[in-house]
């Protein structure tokens, strides 16, 4: 399950002189996040990993602020 988890952090898009690039899957696999957040275990893998890699401030955010997000992308960031 890490390496999934990790595999999808990884695959949500990436920053590049102060843009945020989503790539073509990043609303599937902020879903698929979710779904592990929700069904994490008493280890709380999931979100350790979310925290170790920073996934609020260096992919949620910039997705949240980029002008060009579309709104369903937005709305699946915000969750």
């Amino acid at each position: 399950m890490e390496k999934e988890i990790q595999s999808i952090i990884h695959g949500l898009g990436y920053s590049e002189k102060g843009s945020y690039f989503p790539e073509p899957d990043c609303f599937e696999s902020i879903r698929d996040l979710i779904r592990f957040l929700r069904y994490d275990t008493h280890s709380r893998l999931a979100r350790r990993l979310c925290g170790e890699h920073n996934l609020v401030i260096s992919d949620l955010i910039p997705i949240m602020k980029s002008a060009n997000t579309p709104e369903r992308l937005f709305d699946v960031a915000l969750r």
